[in-house]
């Protein structure tokens, strides 16, 4: 999400797995399918340390406005 809020992009899919995530379209593809069975937390019904840490990426790209690519 920091280098989607730099404008910053990888094309070259190698590179793209070294980055950890690959791209944002990506990453909003995941969570899509991830929270898409109805859960309402990222490891089920439980709140747990990864929402806290998904929640405030998503908060700080909202206000980079880098999370718009997962808008749709």
């Amino acid at each position: 999400m920091v280098n989607a809020g730099f404008g910053w992009t990888v094309d070259d899919p190698q590179a793209q797995g070294r980055l950890g995530y690959g791209s944002m379209e990506r990453v909003c593809n995941t969570l899509d399918g991830l929270l898409s069975d109805g859960r309402s937390y990222i490891l089920g019904e439980q709140f747990s340390a990864a929402d806290v840490y998904l929640g405030s990426q998503i908060i700080w790209a909202l206000g980079s406005n880098s999370w718009t690519v997962c808008l749709r």
